[in-house]
């Protein structure tokens, strides 16, 4: 899953992921967003995130936040480049 953006080098990534009315305003400021995004989308994309290094702001939607999921919870615990 590749998503475009238009953000300088050196930027932290806003990624936001929730139903398609929450990330829709989201779009208008250039954040990236996955638009009805289910459990296996977020951790997908949360994968990739912890992968490539990339500092993020991850924004999700309250049932998003609270179902877990391995790459959730382990960017929760560890101190790295992306705050969930």
């Amino acid at each position: 899953m590749q998503v475009e953006t238009d953000i300088p080098l050196g930027s932290a990534r806003l990624v936001v992921l929730g139903s398609a009315g929450l990330a829709g305003g989201f779009s208008l400021i250039g954040a990236e967003v996955y638009a009805n995004a289910d459990q296996a989308t977020t951790e997908t994309v949360l994968e990739q995130l912890a992968k490539s290094g990339d500092e993020a702001l991850v924004l999700l939607e309250t049932h998003l936040a609270h179902a877990g999921g391995y790459w959730l919870n382990r960017l929760r615990n560890e101190c790295g480049r992306s705050v969930i």
